[in-house]
């Protein structure tokens, strides 16, 4: 088993988890994640990464055409079609065929800092050309280090 189910029954309990439905879904994960991966404690905390990245809205698997569909924008007098990602709103298709990920780039003003900025109207932009299949993956660049 990857993890002392007898632990961290008493850990939740004293958390003040101990009567609460949250208790339950914790060990049914657990439970399930050690199934899944045959007890390998590695593998087990792999998959709570899962968690995180559902509710910070990352997808889990990589982008294709088929998660697109027609977006039209007005320009003056004019229409213009783009193809929207359904799964992750800053990826997007041009009318040229080019697909742009309007978040490939993140900015901070230091390496500690938890803010991240997102710039389009300088020559640092965070936007970038990519091609499918493609993972969303923010490249983080300090400003001012180069």
């Amino acid at each position: 088993m990857a993890y002392d189910r007898q632990f961290a029954e008493q850990e939740l309990d004293r958390a003040g988890f101990g009567d609460k439905e949250f208790k339950s879904a914790v060990l049914h994960f657990l439970d399930a994640a050690d199934d899944l991966t045959r007890g390998d404690s590695s593998a087990v905390k792999q998959l709570s990464f899962v968690v995180h990245s559902l509710v910070d809205r990352r997808v889990l698997t990589e982008i294709t055409e088929e998660d697109f569909e027609d977006e039209y924008h007005s320009q003056g007098d004019n229409s213009v079609l783009i193809r929207r990602c359904t799964r992750y709103p800053y990826l997007y298709q041009t009318e040229d065929g080019k697909y742009w990920d309007d978040r490939a780039v993140g900015f901070k003003t230091s390496e500690d800092s938890p803010d991240i900025q997102y710039r389009y109207q300088s020559q640092d932009s965070s936007k970038r050309e990519v091609s499918l299949p493609y993972f969303p993956e923010t490249e983080i660049k300090i400003l001012g280090s180069e």
